[in-house]
Formats: C-alpha cells, sequence, structure tokens
C-alpha cells in the first residue's frame, strides 16, 4: 500500500465518523437531543484522541503483507525489545504517564451518556479503551515495518485509571444533580444529566 501524504490518523477518524453515522442512524440517536449533544462530543473526543495518539504515522510506509509475515520471536531480539514494555511503572512517574490519565479522563465522563450501563460495565469499557489504543499502536508497528510508538502496558493501566476517574466525576456529578431535580425538570439537558444513572 503506497499512499502518500495521508495519516493514519486521518484513515481511522474516517473509520470512526462513519461507524458513528451508521450507529447514530439504526438506533435513532437523533430521537433524543441531550443524548445525541453528547454523542456528538463523544466523537469529536474520540477524533481527537486518534489524531495525537497516532499523529505524524505515514500510510506509505504501510504493507499488509507484514501482518501476515509476523512472528513473535521477533521480539526476542533487538530492536524490538525495546518495542514492548510488560514492565508495570518501571522507574519514576514520567510526565507522559500523566498526561495518557487526564486523556483518558473524558472518556470516562461521556460513556454513560452513550448508553445507561453498571458501573463493572463501564469500567470494562475504560479497560478496553486503553487496550484498543495500545493494539491500535501495535498493529500499525507492525504493518507499517517500523517502530513509531513503544507498546507500553504503563499506558493502558494509565488509560484506564483516567476513565476510573472520569467515571467518578460523573457519578458524583450525576449525584449532586439529583438533588436539585425538582428544580431541572423543565430544563431538559440538565434533566438528563441527572437521571442518566
Amino acid at each position: 500500500m503506497n499512499i502518500y501524504g495521508i495519516e493514519v490518523s486521518v484513515v481511522i477518524n474516517i473509520f470512526v465518523i462513519i461507524t458513528f453515522l451508521i450507529l447514530g442512524f439504526t438506533r435513532k440517536w437523533y430521537a433524543n437531543k441531550s443524548k445525541g449533544i453528547f454523542q456528538i462530543v463523544m466523537l469529536a473526543y474520540l477524533i481527537c484522541v486518534i489524531s495525537v495518539t497516532f499523529d505524524k504515522i505515514p500510510l506509505e510506509t504501510f504493507d499488509i503483507k507484514n501482518l501476515f509475515n509476523f512472528s513473535l520471536d521477533k521480539f526476542d531480539r533487538s530492536p524490538y525489545k525495546s518495542m514492548i514494555n510488560l514492565k508495570i511503572f518501571d522507574g519514576p512517574f514520567r510526565r507522559d504517564q500523566l498526561l495518557n490519565i487526564i486523556m483518558a479522563i473524558p472518556f470516562g465522563m461521556l460513556i454513560p451518556f452513550i448508553k445507561k450501563r453498571s458501573i463493572l460495565k463501564n469500567m470494562i469499557l475504560c479497560l478496553c479503551f486503553g487496550l484498543a489504543i495500545e493494539t491500535g499502536q501495535l498493529m500499525v508497528n507492525i504493518i507499517g515495518n517500523g517502530f513509531f510508538r513503544t507498546i507500553d502496558i504503563d499506558d493502558v493501566i494509565c488509560n484506564f485509571a483516567g476513565g476510573a476517574i472520569g467515571l467518578v466525576i460523573f457519578y458524583i456529578t450525576a449525584s449532586i444533580m439529583r438533588l436539585f431535580e425538582h428544580k431541572m425538570y423543565k430544563k431538559k439537558f440538565w434533566w438528563y444529566v441527572s437521571k442518566i444513572t
């Protein structure tokens, strides 16, 4: 595959937008205006995350054959060893780990608005969010035949922590709003927020 001038993030974002449009029409998200607002916000958030996570990775370096020729044995040799780090928080807390936590907080705050789920299911989604990012980076490295990103287990943990923090913020906010529910019944947007849990 040799497509010049196009980055991986652009392709992934197009896929995400199309997926949201299909889900939006098939599940009639537009029927609930308040919910629709959060769907749009979530879409914008995911686009930003993808743009940052897969920034400046050229699609022209991709070769799908690498995916079929890939062997785990390669990771036993240098320089592949530096590509995946399975040591948990090996060394001092880094700036990028803090940024990973901050990046995932909005995800935890927004997922309850997409669909009403139990706290456990939302926590699992936060974990899947971090795993999806790292898995995506791994696939990009393999197909791209290069080392554009380091696959780090710490990033998964930090993304999960950020998502969990976002969930806590959401549930606290929703609980506070329920205390003032009688004052919000005329304001559909905030009433929706108070009722989502």
